[in-house]
C-alpha cells in the first residue's frame, strides 16, 4: 500500500494544521479495503470524528485481492494473487477511485514480458508516474503508462532479493523516493531491501535491513513525518524505526493491543491517523499522536469482512491564509517535518 509520499505528507500536515487552527477537512475521506477471503473491493467514507461508512462494494476484475496503490490520475489498483501457483496474478484498475469507482480492465499475466511477469503480485505502489508490484517470488515488477493510459513494461527488479516463494511483501516509498521492499531476507527472517534512483530513474541498491523477528512481518508504510511503521502479522504488533544521519534504520519501538488480531496492513489517514485492518477480524483498529509522537488508542470499527489491506484517497483541505509555522507542541513537530523550519505555509 504505497502512495504518493509527498503529495500524502503534505496533505497530514495541511490537515494536521488545520484542525489545529480549528479548520476541519471540507468533506469525507475516502478508504479503501480489500478482502481475500471474499474476493471484493470495500469503499468507506471516513472523517476524523465518528463512524466510517461503507458506499461501495465490488468484485470485477478481482481474485484474491490484495495490494492497493492510488496513480496521481485518481485511478485505483489493486494487486490479486489469483487462483494458481507462482507465475499467476493480475493487477485490477478502476477509474475515478473517489467518484464512480469504474472497473477498467487488467494489467494481465505476461512471463515474456519482465514488467508484466507476476508471481502472485502482493502490493504495490506509485513513485511518480511508475507502479512497482511485489511478488511472492521477491521480484518488483516496474510498469509506466503510456499517453493513453495503457501499461508498458518497464522491467523487473531482483537485486539483492530472496527468491524464496512466498516470501515477498510490502512496498513502501519513502520522502525522499527511495523505495523499500519487505521481504524474506533468508528462510528464517525478514527486513527489508532499499533501492535508490538516479535521474534517469535506473535503481541502485543501497542497503538490506534485518528486522531480527522472523518472518511474519507484511506492510510497511511512511509516517507523514518520516517514521518508518513495519506490520508484524506474527505477534499483532506494528513496529517502529527512525533513521540516523546515515540512513540507517534505528528501532523506535513498538504499538500492540487496541484490537489488532494478525494485521498484514497499515495506512494513515489524511490527517495523520494510523489505521490497521486486522486479517482474522472484520475490524480496524486507530491510533493517534500526540506531539511527541507516542501513539495512542484511538478506538476500532467494524467492516464487513477481514481486510488485508487498505489505502485512503484524501479531500481536499481548505486552505487557511498567511499561517505561519513556527512554536512548540504540534507546531513544532510540523516544523521538523518541514526540516526545522519556521516556513510561511501559503500567502
Amino acid at each position: 500500500m504505497v502512495r504518493h509520499s509527498v503529495v500524502r505528507a503534505s496533505s497530514a500536515i495541511l490537515a494536521m494544521l488545520a484542525l489545529h487552527v480549528g479548520i476541519g477537512p471540507a468533506r469525507a475521506d475516502v478508504m479503501f479495503g480489500t478482502s481475500q477471503s471474499t474476493g471484493e473491493l470495500f469503499r468507506f467514507q471516513v472523517t476524523q470524528v465518528g463512524t466510517p461508512t461503507l458506499d461501495r462494494t465490488l468484485s470485477t476484475n478481482l481474485q484474491l485481492p490484495a495490494g492497493l496503490a492510488l496513480s496521481a490520475r485518481n485511478e485505483l489498483f489493486v494487486t490479486n494473487l489469483g487462483g494458481g501457483p507462482l507465475g499467476s496474478g493480475h493487477v485490477a484498475r478502476f477509474l475515478d477511485a473517489a467518484g464512480s469507482l469504474t472497473p477498467n480492465g487488467t494489467i494481465a499475466n505476461d512471463q515474456s514480458r519482465p514488467g508484466f511477469s507476476f508471481s502472485r503480485p502482493y502490493d504495490a505502489g506509485f513513485r511518480g508516474d511508475e507502479l512497482f508490484v511485489s511478488n511472492f517470488d521477491s521480484k518488483v515488477n516496474r510498469i509506466t503508462f503510456d499517453g493513453s493510459g495503457g501499461p508498458v513494461s518497464n522491467g523487473a527488479m531482483t537485486d539483492h532479493l530472496n527468491v524464496n516463494p512466498g516470501t515477498g511483501r510490502g512496498l513502501a516509498i519513502s520522502p525522499s523516493g527511495d523505495l523499500f521492499y519487505a521481504t524474506g531476507l533468508t528462510s528464517a527472517d525478514s527486513g527489508f531491501v532499499q533501492w535508490t534512483f538516479d535521474t534517469a530513474g535506473n535503481s541502485h541498491f543501497a542497503r538490506e535491513f534485518s528486522f531480527g523477528i522472523g518472518t511474519g512481518v507484511h506492510d510497511i508504510e511512511f509516517a507523514p513525518w518520516g517514521e518508518l511503521f513495519a506490520v508484524d502479522s506474527s505477534a499483532s504488533t506494528i513496529l517502529r524505526y527512525v533513521f540516523d544521519g546515515a540512513g540507517n534504520p534505528v528501532f523506535n519501538g513498538s504499538i500492540t493491543g487496541n484490537g489488532m488480531n494478525v494485521p498484514l496492513g497499515i495506512a494513515f489517514s489524511p490527517w495523520g491517523e494510523l489505521f490497521v485492518p486486522s486479517s482474522r477480524a472484520a475490524l480496524v483498529s486507530r491510533f493517534v499522536f500526540d506531539p511527541a509522537g507516542n501513539a495512542t488508542s484511538n478506538g476500532t470499527f467494524t467492516v464487513p469482512r477481514p481486510l488485508t489491506d487498505i489505502l485512503f484517497a484524501p479531500a481536499a483541505v481548505p486552505e487557511p491564509s498567511g499561517l505561519a509555522l513556527c512554536g512548540s507542541g504540534l507546531l513544532g513537530l510540523l516544523a521538523v517535518v518541514l526540516r526545522g523550519r519556521c516556513v510561511r505555509l501559503m500567502e
